[in-house]
C-alpha cells in the first residue's frame, strides 16, 4: 500500500514540475509579446534533433523573456504552449482554426527553425526555418512582416507545443511577438517609418559632413562620414530590403552584417575623438587608452571572416563599455573651457554614452533585452552625429568670423604697406635727385682744387693743407653719397653679381691702400691658394666699408687685424673674410642692429655717416649667398672690447650666377 501511494506521489510531483504555463491568445486582433511561460534547453553540441528534445530526459528550464545568453556558440532549444480561447459568444463551441504570426527579432539571428504539430500527424512537426544563414527566398513569409516570422495555425481551446531553435556565433539574443497578420503588418510598417526617419537624418548629416570635408579640407569630417555610411548600410541589411531583392541567394554575406557594422561602428567613433579632442597632446594618458580600443577594433576586424569574431567580441564590448566613461570626461572637460560648439558635443556625448550603455549591456547579457533597445544604437549615433555637426558648424562659424576679421585686417596692413612702399618709393626718388644735384658740384669743386694744384705747384704750406682738407672732404661726401645712392638702388631691385676670379692678395692689399692711411698699423694674413669667387666692385664695396669702419671705430694707434682662409660651412667650402678691431664703449655693446638701415651708434656721436656701410655689406654678401656674423669680446682694458667681423662667400658659385 505504502508502494502505491508513493507511485502516485511522484507521478502527481513530476506532473506538477513537467507542468507548463499556456500561452493564451483571446483575440484574433491581440498583440502578445511573449515574457513567460517559456521554457528553455541549451545544447552545447549542437546535434541535438526534435526528437531527442521531445524525449522525457532532456531538461527544460523556465526563463524571462526576452532572452539574452550573451556571445555563445551553444544552440538554445525553447517550448512554449500557445493556444486560442474561443470567443463566449460563441454558445455552439464550434472550432474555429485562426492563422496567426510568431516574429522573431532582433534581426541579426544566424538560424531559427519552428517546430509545430502537423495537422496532418500528431506525431511529427511541420518545419519553418529563417536566420541570417538562410537565403532570403527561402524565409518562410514575405518582407512586410519581418525577414524572421513563422506562420501559426490554432484552434480553438486546443493548445499546441512549439518548439523553436536558435544557432549562432554572434549574441543569443532573442524577442518574440505573437500577433495576427494585419497587425504584424502593423508593427513593421511602423519600424520601417521610424528606420526610414533613421536613414534620412543619416544621410542628410553625411551629405553635409561630405561637403564640409570638400569645403574645408579637414580630415575630422571622414570619420563622420565613415559612422553614417556604416549605420545607414547597418539599417539598410537589417531592414531585410537588401537580403530580400538584391542577395537573396548570398546568405554569407547577410551574416557578415551585423559584426562588421558593430566594429566599424567602433572605428569611426574613437578615430573621430581622437582627431576631435586631438588626445595626443589635450589628454596623453587616456590616448593611450583610445588607441588601445582602435588596435583592438582592427584586431576584431580582422577576426571576422576568419570565424573568430565571436571570442572577440565580449571583449571589445567591455572594452567599449570601459571606454565610453573616458569619452564623457574627456567632452565635459572641453566643454569646462567654453570653447565654440564644446556644450553641444557633451551634451550628444551624454546621451550618446547612456543609450549606448544599455544596449551594450543588453548585448552582453547583463539587463534584459527590450524591444526599444532594437533601434537604440541607431537612434544613439543619430543623436551624437547631430550634437557633433552641430558643435563643428559652430566652430566653422567662428573661424568664418575671425577668418573675415583677419582678411578686413590684412587688407587694411596691405594699404597701409602700399602707402609705406610708395612712400618710400617717393623718398628714394627725392634721395636719388638730392645726392645726383649734390654730386655735380662736388665734382666741379674737386676738379677746381686739382686745377689750382696743377697750375700752381709751388703753394705755401698754408694753402697746400686746405686744399687737402677741401680735397678729404669732398671725397668723404662723395663716398656718402655713392652709399646712399647704393642703398636706394638696391632697395628697388635685387643685386645680381658678375661672378669673378679674383686674385686674392694683391686686390686685398689695393683695398687696404685707399681705405686705411699709410700710417695706420694693420696685420694681414692670407691661407696659400686662398680662392675669392664673387664680384669685383662689390667685392671691393665689402671689404673697403669693413676696412673704413675698422678705422672710424677703434683709436688711431690700434693695431686692425686682417684674416682671410678656407673654412667649410654648412658642407660647403667657402673663404672667410675676418677683420678685427679695438673698440671703446662705456656700455654693453649690442651688434644685432649694425645691420640695419641707418643704424648710428649713439657712444660714438661724432663719427661721419648715414648708417648705410654695414647695411649695404649685407645686401652684397646676401646676394653672393654668403654670410656674415659679428663677434663682440671684452678684453681686460677698461671699456675695451675686440670686434670681429666675419664674412663668409661660397666658392662654388653657381647658384649665385643663377640667380
Amino acid at each position: 500500500m505504502r508502494t502505491f501511494f508513493t507511485f502516485i506521489y511522484s507521478l502527481f510531483f513530476s506532473c506538477l514540475i513537467q507542468a507548463q504555463e499556456v500561452i493564451t491568445l483571446t483575440d484574433d486582433s491581440e498583440i502578445l509579446y511573449l515574457s513567460s511561460g517559456i521554457d528553455i534547453a541549451i545544447d552545447p553540441t549542437g546535434l541535438l534533433t526534435i526528437d531527442d528534445i521531445t524525449a522525457s530526459d532532456v531538461v527544460f528550464k523556465n526563463t524571462p523573456f526576452p532572452f539574452n545568453g550573451g556571445y555563445t556558440r551553444d544552440t538554445h532549444w525553447f517550448r512554449f504552449t500557445v493556444q486560442k480561447s474561443a470567443p463566449k459568444s460563441d454558445s455552439k463551441n464550434t472550432k474555429n482554426i485562426s492563422s496567426f504570426l510568431l516574429a522573431a527579432g532582433p534581426t541579426y539571428i544566424d538560424k531559427l527553425t519552428l517546430y509545430s504539430p502537423s495537422t496532418k500527424n500528431e506525431s511529427s512537426y511541420t518545419v519553418q526555418v529563417a536566420g541570417d544563414t538562410i537565403a532570403a527566398n527561402q524565409h518562410p513569409l514575405g518582407l512586410i512582416y519581418g525577414p524572421y516570422t513563422f506562420s501559426i495555425t490554432l484552434t480553438d481551446n486546443e493548445p499546441q507545443t512549439l518548439y523553436l531553435k536558435m544557432q549562432g556565433n554572434d549574441d543569443s539574443t532573442l524577442q518574440l511577438i505573437l500577433s495576427s497578420r494585419d497587425q504584424l503588418a502593423k508593427i513593421n510598417n511602423l519600424d520601417m517609418l521610424l528606420s526610414g526617419f533613421i536613414l534620412g537624418a543619416l544621410t542628410l548629416i553625411s551629405i553635409n559632413a561630405f561637403i564640409m570635408w570638400r569645403w574645408l579640407k579637414q580630415p575630422i569630417y571622414l570619420p563622420i562620414i565613415g559612422y553614417a555610411i556604416v549605420i545607414i548600410i547597418h539599417k539598410v541589411m537589417l531592414s531585410g530590403i537588401i537580403a530580400r531583392y538584391l542577395l537573396p541567394d548570398s546568405p554569407n554575406i547577410m551574416n557578415l552584417v551585423d559584426p562588421l557594422s558593430i566594429s566599424f561602428h567602433s572605428l569611426c567613433s574613437i578615430t573621430f575623438f581622437i582627431m576631435y579632442y586631438d588626445s595626443k597632446h589635450s589628454f596623453p594618458r587616456l590616448h593611450y587608452f583610445f588607441l588601445s580600443f582602435l588596435i583592438f577594433t582592427i584586431v576584431t576586424i580582422f577576426s571576422i571572416p576568419l570565424g573568430y569574431y565571436l571570442y572577440f567580441a565580449p571583449y571589445l564590448f567591455l572594452f567599449a563599455l570601459m571606454l565610453l566613461p573616458s569619452l564623457l570626461f574627456v567632452s565635459w572637460k572641453v566643454a569646462q573651457t567654453g570653447s565654440v560648439g564644446s556644450q553641444s558635443v557633451f551634451i550628444g556625448t551624454t546621451i550618446y554614452v547612456a543609450i549606448l550603455s544599455i544596449a551594450i549591456l543588453s548585448a552582453l547579457g547583463a539587463i534584459p533585452f527590450y524591444p526599444m533597445i532594437m533601434n537604440a544604437p541607431a537612434i544613439a549615433s543619430l543623436v551624437f552625429l547631430f550634437s557633433m555637426q552641430q558643435g563643428m558648424h559652430r566652430q566653422v562659424n567662428q573661424f568664418e568670423a575671425e577668418k573675415l576679421v583677419a582678411e578686413i585686417a590684412a587688407s587694411k596692413a596691405n594699404k597701409k604697406a602700399n602707402e609705406e612702399i610708395q612712400r618710400r618709393h617717393e623718398q628714394s626718388t627725392f634721395m636719388t635727385m638730392v645726392a645726383h644735384e649734390i654730386h655735380t658740384p662736388l665734382a666741379v669743386i674737386d676738379s677746381a682744387i686739382q686745377t689750382i694744384e696743377m697750375s700752381s705747384p709751388t703753394l705755401s704750406p698754408f694753402i697746400s693743407e686746405r686744399h687737402n682738407r677741401i680735397q678729404n672732404s669732398v671725397s668723404r661726401l662723395s663716398q656718402l653719397l655713392e652709399n646712399t645712392l647704393d642703398a636706394e638702388s638696391h632697395d628697388s631691385r635685387p643685386l645680381q653679381p658678375k661672378i669673378e676670379s679674383i686674385n686674392t692678395e694683391p686686390f686685398i692689399l689695393n683695398c687696404l691702400q685707399e681705405s686705411l692711411p699709410k700710417t695706420r698699423p694693420y696685420t694681414l694674413n692670407i691661407s696659400p691658394d686662398c680662392t675669392i669667387n664673387a664680384d669685383p666692385n662689390l667685392f671691393k664695396h665689402i671689404i673697403s666699408n669693413l676696412l673704413v669702419n675698422a678705422k672710424k671705430y677703434s683709436p688711431n694707434d690700434s693695431t686692425i687685424h686682417i684674416s682671410i682662409h678656407e673654412q667649410e660651412k654648412n658642407a660647403q667650402i667657402g673663404t672667410l673674410f675676418s677683420i678685427q678691431n679695438n673698440h671703446y664703449s662705456n656700455v654693453p655693446i649690442d651688434p644685432s642692429r649694425w645691420l640695419n638701415k641707418y643704424f648710428r651708434q649713439t657712444e660714438t656721436p661724432n663719427i661721419n655717416g648715414f648708417g648705410l656701410g654695414l647695411y649695404l655689406v649685407h645686401k652684397i654678401i646676401d646676394a653672393h649667398q654668403g654670410d656674415i656674423n659679428i663677434d663682440i669680446k671684452p678684453t681686460p682694458s677698461v671699456s675695451n672690447w675686440l670686434v670681429t667681423v666675419n664674412v663668409w662667400l661660397p666658392i662654388d658659385t653657381t647658384q649665385v650666377e643663377g640667380l
